[in-house]
């Protein structure tokens, strides 16, 4: 029975059986009677509805479970094997004692007998006896002895071989609950006749605040007073019945109702037709990516936006910005005209063209690039010194025109010393890039991507001996003419070389570190003139063919 809840609206109670009979107060003002005497024959009683107890017997149980013992389960049983070590046979041994004198037959004291050694297993002289025996002509036979050897055999224990077979528990029996219902009949109501003169007629009645979505029902008895209320549980699970009688002095009017059914007031649980509502659903748009124009286009992207609104951003394969839901509920509302839906249903960032500029990333070039040759001298030509003009960078070895090539960070170099005494320079700028920081020895392209330079080495000064106010002058001394004698003609091993007044015109094509100049001649002029024409007409072709 449930009068827990109820307990509050039903003033003082008092349990009697499966009856809750609540006393009633006071009568309101002006309803009031004396004190009557007591009826010693009549006991008013407000009567109860019939109900039904459910009786337990014993409640439900399961025996234990039995448990089976393992079992051991014998595949092979022990068993005793005989193994033969050798078979029975006969052994010879040969004599190798000494010498035996003839009619003497050596003596046999066993195989460990030192003057015996074994010779062959069987009996190849077909004795067929054990014992000594010779073979051979008289004086010069051979001794044997013929030695009957038994099996031998040994006994190997095979122990027993098996597996331990499990058994599972056998489930205890479960026994269900056993109950009878006892019945109990309604209690009519029991009215007295009243001691009072007069009495006051109220109307009993239970006013229901049925239970909603957010809190539970509530119930109350009227009137406060002039009512005696009996409850007991209802047919439906949390329901009670009231069944409401006059108090003495009260009455009720005739035809009136006195019994009353409260449902279960519990709150109306989530899931609960009443309480359901649909989700609503949130549109949401993609948050437009920032852009980051870099110089060049390989740092170019789009950074993702910080995850929000149920929407979390990632790079998809492609590199593209994706935009993905990840909150319930949640759909996307019309896409910007940059974004489009995959097949996923996630939403990708196509961008705008113009969200990217394309300008050249500016490099300073290595101001090694800008040095000047070295200025020739009386004695040696001009020079251009490689490994200081290469520093820093990886030398890539000939190109399929000849040229030397080296990888600078954001450029390459091409070294042209094809023509004598021209060393042709040729810059490169990495894709996206462009050079910056060439002296004005250097042509530089328009687009500031390539750049060449022609550098003439000067040609050995050489010593004069006409002109005083040349740089490598040298007064040259006269040789005395030598008065002829008869000597002994003695050749030196490395005769000295003949002191020239004139420009040394040797051709020397430098092939170490140092470019150096050659001798001038008409030819070697029109090939550094050819280059030069070359390398100015065609600077363009040069790019177009090298990168």
């Amino acid at each position: 029975m449930r009068f827990t809840r109820f307990a509050a609206a039903l003033g003082a109670v008092a349990l009697v059986g499966a009856v809750v009979i609540a006393v009633a107060g006071p009568a309101s003002a002006g309803g009031s009677h004396p004190s009557p005497s007591p009826s010693p024959t009549c006991s008013p009683s407000p009567g109860a509805a019939a109900w039904d107890e459910t009786i337990v017997d014993h409640v439900a149980y399961t025996d234990p479970d039995t448990v089976v013992p393992d079992t051991w389960v014998v595949d092979t049983a022990a068993s005793e094997e005989t193994l033969v070590d050798h078979e029975a046979h006969w052994q010879r041994y040969s004599w190798v004692g000494g010498p035996i004198a003839e009619g003497v037959t050596p003596s046999w004291s066993g195989p460990a007998d030192p003057s015996w050694q074994a010779n062959t297993a069987g009996d190849p002289n077909k004795i067929g006896h054990a014992g000594a025996y010779d073979q051979g002509k008289p004086g010069h036979a051979d001794w044997f002895y013929l030695e009957w050897v038994p099996a031998a055999t040994h006994v190997v224990h095979h122990a027993e071989a098996g597996h331990w077979e499990h058994h599972p528990a056998i489930p205890g029996q479960h026994h269900d609950a056993v109950t009878h219902v006892v019945h109990h009949p309604a209690t009519p109501p029991v009215t007295c006749p009243s001691p009072y003169e007069d009495t006051i007629t109220v109307t009993p009645a239970v006013i229901v605040t049925p239970p909603t979505c957010d809190a539970e029902g509530s119930f109350t008895l009227s009137p406060e007073s002039g009512v005696l209320w009996s409850a007991v549980d209802g047919n439906e699970p949390g329901s009670i019945v009231f069944t409401a009688a006059p108090a003495p002095g009260y009455a009720f009017p005739a035809d009136v109702q006195t019994q009353f059914s409260v449902p279960n007031l519990d709150q109306l649980a989530a899931d609960d037709e009443e309480c359901y509502a649909p989700p609503q659903v949130a549109y949401v748009v993609p948050a437009t990516p920032s852009v980051q124009d870099e110089c060049g286009t390989d740092d170019d992207t789009y950074l993702l936006p910080p995850n929000g609104d149920g929407i979390a951003y990632s790079y998809d394969e492609d590199g593209q910005v994706l935009a993905t839901i990840t909150a319930e509920n949640t759909e996307w509302n019309d896409l910007p005209g940059d974004w489009k839906l995959n097949e996923a249903g996630d939403a990708v960032h196509l961008g705008n063209d113009d969200d990217f500029t394309d300008e050249p990333c500016v490099f300073p070039v290595p101001t090694q690039l800008n040095a000047d040759p070295t200025p020739p001298t009386c004695t040696a030509p001009g020079a251009l010194d490689t490994d200081a003009l290469t520093a820093g960078a990886q030398a890539q070895g000939l190109d399929e025109d000849g040229d030397l090539v080296y990888e600078f960070e954001h450029l390459t170099l091409l070294v042209d010393r094809t023509v004598p005494g021209l060393v042709g320079l040729f810059v490169y700028a990495d894709d996206g890039t462009s050079l910056e920081g060439l002296s004005e020895a250097w042509t530089v392209s328009d687009d500031g991507v390539f750049a060449y330079r022609v550098i003439t080495l000067g040609h050995t000064i050489g010593f004069q001996s006409s002109d005083s106010e040349a740089p490598c002058f040298q007064q040259q001394t006269a040789t005395p003419t030598p008065t002829p004698t008869e000597v002994t003609e003695v050749l030196p091993d490395d005769p000295a070389p003949t002191t020239s007044a004139t420009p040394v015109t040797s051709e020397v094509l430098a092939s170490g570190p140092t470019l150096a100049a050659t001798g001038s001649n008409g030819t070697l002029a029109m090939a550094g003139i050819a280059l030069l024409v070359l390398l100015l007409g065609t600077g363009g072709v040069a790019l177009a063919q090298r990168r």
